[in-house]
């Protein structure tokens, strides 16, 4: 702010309150944040709808499972883990519904609003255990929303020697080993 910045970026619902704080205190600055809505007249929201992809996601997961089982898990409950993880459940349920199967979503009950969390974004390890219970009860296809965490799911499918990830955030399919089947 003491640059003589005219625009000022901010992402995420942590940052919705000093976003806020900082739009009232400096009305000539123009503020945009993303995820998040922040009702101020120098405060432009980006809220992209996360739902849409997941819900693409598990529509897509539930038919190339094999074994009739796919998951997801978050970093933590929060509006912007749990929304991937509605469309995921709810993809998978459109699919069930089109095509008379019965494929089970696992880690995520969207009508209880709970569901598996490692607790936080950056801890590889706890990515792999998550994802290793996740293939144990029998998902062959994983949607981690957890960050950094995820990269631990790639390990855990690769050490697993089958399964596919589908990743969130940004475009894994290229970066990610190839167990990755799509981002959205």
């Amino acid at each position: 702010m003491g640059t003589g910045c005219g625009f000022i970026l901010t992402v995420g619902y942590e940052l919705a309150e000093a976003t806020s704080a900082a739009a009232a205190e400096n009305p000539d600055v123009h503020f945009s944040i993303v995820d998040e809505v922040v009702d101020a007249p120098n405060v432009k929201p980006l809220v992209f709808d996360t739902a849409q992809a997941s819900y693409l996601a598990g529509y897509l997961s539930a038919g190339v499972s094999e074994t009739g089982k796919v998951g997801t898990f978050g970093g933590g409950n929060q509006p912007p883990v749990t929304l991937f993880m509605d469309g995921f459940v709810d993809g998978v349920a459109a699919y069930n519904q089109a095509h008379g199967t019965s494929v089970q979503a696992l880690g995520w009950d969207a009508a209880a609003q709970d569901g598996t969390f490692t607790g936080d974004f950056e801890d590889v390890s706890k990515g792999q255990t998550t994802t290793q219970n996740l293939l144990d009860q029998g998902a062959d296809v994983i949607m981690p929303v957890a960050g950094q965490v995820g990269e631990g799911a790639a390990s855990a499918i690769l050490a697993h020697g089958s399964g596919k990830l589908i990743w969130v955030d940004n475009d894994g399919y290229d970066t990610l080993p190839p167990s990755t089947a799509r981002s959205c």
